[in-house]
């Protein structure tokens, strides 16, 4: 229940960011995109951390379900920057539609990181 709430705000956020109109947003012919597949982001071997760190992360998610294009919108380190990138750009979603046609849509997304 908590991902589908945070999957809808993220498409609000992206729909009103891109400039739709929040009506569309609302029809039943319109929807964000949801995740099929989450891959785990683990730090490199040898690389430890004492607890998991959320990084927000920015996807561009195309019409294929596929994310094209990812960066970090938080503070943190190289490492665990792009342990979090890596995790983005193999997550596959069903991709989002607006008036019945597929689209891609920018969306943010928390991703934690772990040690191995």
């Amino acid at each position: 229940m908590k991902k589908s709430i945070v999957v809808v705000l993220l498409f609000t956020m992206a729909m009103f960011a891109a400039g739709c109109a929040s009506e569309k947003m609302l029809d039943k012919e319109s929807a964000g995109p949801i995740l099929l597949y989450d891959v785990e982001a683990l730090l490199p071997y040898g690389v430890t951390q004492s607890k998991p760190v959320e990084v927000m992360v920015k996807l561009l998610v195309d019409v294929r379900g596929r994310v094209s294009r990812a960066s970090v919108e938080s503070e943190t380190d190289i490492v665990t920057a792009n342990a979090a990138l890596d995790a983005a750009m193999r997550r596959r979603y069903i991709p989002a539609k607006v008036e019945r046609k597929k689209t891609a849509v920018w969306v943010m997304a928390p991703i934690v990181v772990k040690s191995r």
